[in-house]
């Protein structure tokens, strides 16, 4: 790097979008902190963040429990972002990136605490991923979920036809998907 350099211009057009894309949306996750307070406290869990793309949830998730988590994505360029940032944490030992299909994961049953699909479970349906993810649970383990608020009501049937109990949750409403998500990257 050059003397006085800021980093930005040695980055390539794609490393600049893609770091783009991370600022956007690390805009949101004072949401995901919200979600985790709302879970009991729980002494080192071990979470599975399914659709981790490069991350930013799963390094949230690390700064906020002091567990172990997988980080589970089917885009390996994606995978290789996050493990550069797990890296440069410090966090090898505790976070793990793994190149899988949220179709075809097939870990032992009740082997997470707390599964966390952020803006991931409607790629194989949201009442699908409820019932494919419940073996992986532990007892008393727990399933976080950001999707569309579209058929709200339904979707809380199938919670509880699926055997879950529901915690709480909440919906962000659409001025602040354009204020946080939407808005270009230099307003913050």
């Amino acid at each position: 790097m050059k003397l006085g350099s800021t980093g930005d211009d040695e980055m390539t057009n794609a490393e600049k979008f893609e770091a783009g894309k991370d600022r956007i949306r690390a805009r949101l996750c004072k949401f995901t902190r919200k979600a985790f307070r709302l879970l009991p406290s729980l002494d080192k869990p071990c979470i599975l963040d399914v659709g981790c793309g490069s991350g930013v949830v799963t390094m949230e998730l690390a700064k906020l429990c002091n567990g172990r988590i997988i980080a589970l994505d089917i885009d390996e360029h994606a995978l290789d972002r996050l493990d550069a940032k797990i890296r440069k944490a410090g966090l090898s030992h505790s976070v793990t990136t793994m190149k899988c299909s949220m179709s075809d994961m097939d870990f032992p049953n009740e082997s997470f605490d707390i599964i966390w699909a952020e803006g991931s479970i409607a790629v194989i349906g949201f009442g699908r991923g409820l019932q494919d993810w419940a073996r992986f649970l532990r007892s008393n383990g727990y399933l976080v979920v950001h999707d569309e608020t579209e058929n709200m009501e339904e979707k809380l049937k199938l919670i509880a036809s699926c055997g879950y109990d529901l915690i709480d949750y909440f919906a962000l409403d659409q001025d602040v998907w354009w204020a946080e998500y939407y808005a270009p990257p230099y307003i913050s």
